[in-house]
């Protein structure tokens, strides 16, 4: 199928200019406004209007044009699926990962993935949470790992459960505590991680009602655990990122009642495709294969 057409409509939407979007695909100026002329002609529509100053959606075109993306999308994926039936496409497979799970789970899962599909060529993308959203909103990553509830454009399948820990020196006298609720912690020095205002620990606070004393932010998790070291406070950080750490001069405890869903997901825009559906078959295989052992 052709949709040349199509293309030249939702380019020129977006970039508001014939000439910009003639540099953007590789035509002539008048070969775009042919294309668009023909397509609403087709149609029996006005798609665009024209100015001196460049062209703006009519109210038919801004009403036609979700649908136009949605059909350009659908073709691109065709044009995937067939190419790996034939094996003629290079598989290219781009997926999004943050630091826990980068370091947890992702080099099996990326080894055996590897092996069963050696044709499929990997690029791991590594990210803040905030980051990754964004990168697999705008169709710049075939599929996420994510923290849940994420967002409505997604589709996600919850793959773990991970505790949030208290990180403090070992000095501190609330470290010799099984277990430490938001309470216990609102009159201590406190250092926000990374992902801290937004995710897991903003909510667990707010829910209560309750706000750390922050005295510092840190720009990584990393970060916020040398500064716990060096007794300028406390954090909050994922037990998932924490098995990595040296516990060295530091103590770990569960915060009760808190703890933050991860799952993996595709753009709902976006169809799946086999590669991407074996890699999260693979994943969540592999990820589950872990929380159920002993």
């Amino acid at each position: 199928m052709s949709i040349s057409k199509y293309v030249a409509f939702a380019t020129t939407a977006k970039l508001g200019s014939f000439t910009k979007a003639a540099e953007a695909l590789g035509y002539t100026q008048s070969g775009v406004s042919h294309l668009i002329r023909s397509l609403e002609d087709e149609l029996g529509i006005v798609l665009l209007s024209r100015s001196r100053t460049g062209v703006v959606l009519t109210q038919d075109g801004a009403e036609l044009l979700p649908y136009i993306q949605s059909l350009i999308m659908a073709e691109k994926v065709i044009s995937d699926i067939v190419g790996e039936i034939k094996g003629t496409r290079t598989r290219v497979l781009t997926v999004g990962s943050f630091s826990s799970i980068t370091l947890s789970y992702l080099p099996e899962i990326v080894e055996i993935y590897r092996e069963k599909y050696p044709e499929v060529e990997l690029h791991i993308v590594n990210g803040s949470y905030e980051y990754l959203e964004k990168e697999l909103l705008d169709n710049h990553l075939d599929c996420s790992f994510v923290i849940c509830p994420s967002a409505e454009e997604f589709r996600t399948t919850v793959l773990l459960e991970d505790r949030m820990m208290v990180v403090m020196p070992e000095t501190n006298p609330l470290a010799r505590r099984a277990a430490l609720q938001a309470d216990d912690l609102v009159g201590e020095p406190f250092i926000m991680p990374a992902e801290g205002s937004n995710y897991s620990i903003g909510d667990y606070f707010s829910t209560q009602g309750l706000s750390p004393r922050i005295q510092f932010r840190s720009e990584d998790d990393y970060s916020a655990v040398e500064m716990v070291r060096l007794g300028m406070g406390i954090t909050i950080l994922p037990e998932l990122f924490l098995r990595h750490i040296p516990e060295q001069s530091i103590r770990e405890i569960p915060l009760q009642y808190a703890t933050r869903t991860i799952g993996i997901a595709t753009n709902r825009s976006h169809n799946i495709t086999p590669s991407v559906r074996t890699f999260l078959q693979t994943a969540g295989k592999v990820i589950r294969s872990h929380q159920s052992a002993p």
